[in-house]
């Protein structure tokens, strides 16, 4: 993903 601000997600995800 884009890095750790995915706002596609409930919560933030690691940049790979």
């Amino acid at each position: 993903h884009e890095g750790t601000h995915d706002t596609r997600h409930a919560f933030a995800l690691p940049c790979h």
